[in-house]
């Protein structure tokens, strides 16, 4: 079934234990539907229910979604078919034809419902076999007009072989995509960026061989036809932004971690990157800590965290300031409140344990040495398609020579780079 906006139902056997669901669904189900089709009315009231179960999830649970940070994900396999009292597991054991293309009972529907394992992940369209066999009762007769309808007319209806792709990133570099913007923004440029590199798994599947061998093995030609409504006709909508109807043209919005289109010399760019800090110190609060542990975590942790945003961007002196603030803080009082005086210069304590200090790093100095690695790679990669970039806008990637002499039109980046020179 198409793959609607997510409610959270990856917790559904919290929620069917939960009171108050029956009458939500219930209510929910029972209201009216338009659609000639069974399988319109069925999919109309499933998402009745989808948009009753977020509403009401979230007044009971809260927001499920913000959660859940991992999904499980299952493999869904065929190994043999039950054929009265025995296991069918080759195909051409399969002689009873009559048996495959008969009408589908009530009775052998909600055998396989009631048999399947209730606690598997959800399907693309929210609901596991658990919420099918709590109101089995109530949607019987929507599943069963649809398997009629299916049974008759050989296909399924489009609508219930719809879904969304959400589009992995990949690129080589984010800053390809940061150098594009940045001169579509400082030439008043129009721009439209979207790079789509994937292949469906059904796209490596020759279909009409498969048909044809279904035939071969001697299988009834509407059960083959059945096969054949299931696997094609699928359609792919594309999610832009992570929506199926984004906007197009905000700016900034985040890529591969990186604020595209962000000023880095705002503090602002930078706040999710403190505030992620302070979080991390907060989940903290109840440790006992000596000074070797806050040293340790300061290292491995809070010099570790906003790694990513500074080999990309200079740190603003507000930004640099806030984060030693930070780091200091810890290591003099730890995670309680209240000030304490650090006895000794933080240029001191980020000196080497040999010269006297306690060996954490310097951030203003560990920003520049990550920017400066750019230049190393740059002489290097002169292949890569992010050097290649550089290379056309300033043409001078390879000696970095009058490095004073940056065009004001220059990307954040390049200057940073051409900065730390």
């Amino acid at each position: 079934m198409s793959k609607l906006d997510s409610i959270g139902l990856r917790k559904l056997e919290c929620s069917l234990g939960r009171r108050g669901i029956d009458s939500v669904v219930r209510s929910a189900w029972m209201k009216q539907v338009q659609g000639s089709w069974a399988a319109q009315r069925l999919r109309g009231k499933l998402l009745n229910v989808k948009i009753a179960l977020k509403k009401w999830n979230i007044e009971v649970f809260g927001n499920v979604d913000t959660k859940i940070k991992k999904g499980s994900q299952r493999r869904n396999q065929i190994i043999a078919l039950k054929m009265g009292e025995r296991m069918v597991e080759e195909v051409y054991e399969i002689k009873e034809n009559a048996m495959l293309v008969g009408d589908f009972t009530e009775e052998e529907v909600w055998c396989l419902i009631r048999e399947s394992d209730g606690d598997k992940s959800p399907g693309l369209d929210g609901f596991n076999f658990a919420f099918l066999k709590r109101f089995w009762p109530l949607m019987k007769r929507d599943v069963m007009d649809l398997l009629v309808e299916f049974h008759t007319n050989l296909k399924v209806l489009k609508a219930l072989l719809s879904y969304f792709v959400a589009l992995v990133p990949k690129v080589s570099c984010p800053q390809v995509a940061a150098e594009a913007i940045d001169y579509a923004q400082k030439y008043k440029k129009s721009i439209f960026v979207m790079k789509i590199d994937y292949e469906k798994a059904y796209d490596s599947v020759e279909w009409d061989y498969l048909l044809f061998m279904l035939r071969g093995c001697g299988f009834d030609e509407r059960w083959v036809r059945w096969m054949e409504g299931c696997v094609y006709g699928g359609t792919l909508s594309a999610l832009v932004n992570g929506s199926p109807t984004a906007e197009v043209g905000q700016l900034p919005f985040k890529h591969l971690g990186l604020p595209l289109g962000a000023n880095p010399r705002k503090l602002s760019t930078w706040k999710p990157i403190l505030d992620g800090l302070r979080k991390r110190l907060s989940s903290w609060k109840h440790r006992h800590l000596s000074i070797g542990r806050r040293v340790t975590l300061i290292n491995s942790v809070l010099n570790v965290m906003p790694i990513h945003f500074l080999s990309f961007y200079k740190a603003p002196n507000s930004v640099i300031k806030e984060n030693v603030a930070i780091q200091r803080d810890f290591l003099w009082r730890g995670v309680k409140d209240g000030s304490k005086i650090p006895w000794v210069k933080w240029e001191m304590v980020c000196k080497s344990k040999v010269e006297g200090g306690l060996g954490i790093k310097d951030v203003r100095l560990f920003n520049w040495a990550l920017l400066g690695k750019w230049v190393w790679k740059n002489m290097l990669s002169l292949g890569m398609l992010w050097a290649k970039v550089l290379h056309s806008r300033y043409e001078r990637i390879e000696s970095f020579s009058n490095c004073s002499d940056v065009d004001r039109r220059a990307s954040w980046w390049w200057k940073d780079i051409v900065c730390v020179l």
